[in-house]
C-alpha cells in the first residue's frame, strides 16, 4: 500500500538529508568553538563511564585511550566529524558517507562523555536522526524516521511523567531552588550583568518562577500528543523551543543539539517540501520535438 502524502517522507529524503548535514556541521562548528572537539581536550586523565555498560565496554576496549593519546587518530577522528557531514550534504543519494558518519559520531557520544566526565544524553537523539539516512529501502527510510519521532515523544512524555509519579510537579518551591542551584556561580561572576538582574527579581518574586517550571514540565507532557496524531507536529516543535529556552535560561542547561534534532523530526513533509525548493534542484522540462 503506497503511504499518503502526508505521511511519507522518501520523496524528500534529498532534501531531508543536506538540511540534516548542515544541522550537524553547525553542531560541530558549535563544539569547535566551544573547545570541545577531539583534539582539544588537552588529552585529560579523568573519565567517569556513568554506569553505562556501553562506555565501560569503549574504556575497557582500548580504543578510547587510543583515539585520545595518539596525535593523528585523534586528528583524523576530529576531521571526520566536521567532513563526513560535507560529503553527506554533496552525495545525498550515498549512502555510505552516512554510515561512515554514524558510526563516527556515535563513537563521538562515548567519546565525549567519557571525558568530560558528564553524560550529555541529548548527543544521543542528535546520533539517533543518523539511523535512517543508513537505510536501503525507502520504506525502511520512512519507518526509521517516523520512529526517531516517536522516540522523541517518548522522552519527553517520559521526563513529564517521572515528574509527576515522583512527585516533581507537586513540589511548590521547585523553579526558584533549581535557579539557586544551577545559576549561583553565575550570579557570583556577573553580579552586575541583565541576567542577573533578572534573578535577582524572580528571587524577590519566585510565584512567577515557579509557575514558569509549572508550564515547562506541561509543555514535557503536551509531546503525549504525538503518539496519536502528527496535526500538531509545528507546535510541538514551538513547545520543545519553550522547554530548551527556559530550562537554558533557568538552569544553564543548553541542549541546543537536542532541540535541532527536534525541529528536524517534527517536520511534516509538506516542510520538507518547501525546503526542497532551496536544496534539490527540479527535473528539467522534456523539450518536444
Amino acid at each position: 500500500m503506497k503511504l499518503s502524502t502526508e505521511q511519507n517522507f522518501n520523496d524528500y529524503r534529498a532534501t531531508m538529508a543536506k538540511v540534516t548535514m548542515l544541522y550537524f556541521i553547525g553542531i560541530f562548528l558549535l563544539r569547535l568553538w566551544s573547545v570541545v572537539l577531539p583534539f582539544q581536550l588537552n588529552q585529560p586523565v579523568l573519565h567517569n563511564i556513568n554506569f553505562d555498560f556501553t562506555e565501560g565496554l569503549f574504556l575497557a576496549s582500548g580504543w578510547s585511550g587510543f583515539l585520545l593519546h595518539n596525535t593523528i587518530a585523534n586528528r583524523i577522528f576530529s576531521l571526520s566529524l566536521l567532513f563526513l557531514p560535507v560529503i553527506g550534504f554533496l552525495r545525498p543519494a550515498t549512502r555510505l558517507p552516512f554510515i561512515l558518519f554514524s558510526i563516527v559520531f556515535f563513537t563521538y557520544t562515548l567519546f565525549n562523555n567519557l571525558y568530560v566526565t558528564h553524560h550529555q544524553h541529548y548527543l544521543n537523539f542528535a546520533w539517533l536522526i543518523t539511523i535512517p539516512f543508513m537505510a536501503r529501502s525507502d520504506k525502511g527510510f520512512n519507518l526509521l524516521w517516523k520512529g526517531a519521532r516517536y522516540y522523541a515523544c517518548w522522552f519527553y512524555g517520559m521526563a513529564f511523567l517521572l515528574k509527576v509519579i515522583n512527585g516533581g510537579i507537586f513540589q511548590e518551591a521547585f523553579g526558584i531552588m533549581t535557579l539557586r542551584t544551577q545559576m549561583s556561580s553565575y550570579i557570583f561572576a556577573h553580579p552586575h550583568s541583565v541576567q542577573t538582574n533578572i534573578y535577582t527579581w524572580l528571587f524577590n518574586h519566585p510565584f512567577w518562577l515557579n509557575v514558569g517550571t509549572k508550564l515547562t514540565f506541561l509543555l514535557e507532557g503536551v509531546f503525549l500528543i504525538g503518539f496519536f496524531t502528527t496535526r500538531y507536529d509545528k507546535w510541538l516543535i514551538l513547545a520543545g523551543f519553550l522547554v530548551f529556552a527556559f530550562t537554558a535560561f533557568s538552569s544553564d542547561v543548553f541542549f541546543i543539539e537536542q532541540f535541532g534534532a527536534i525541529a528536524l523530526v517534527f517536520t511534516r513533509p509538506a516542510g520538507w517540501k518547501k525546503r526542497g525548493r532551496w536544496f534539490v534542484k527540479p527535473p528539467a522540462p522534456k523539450l518536444s520535438i
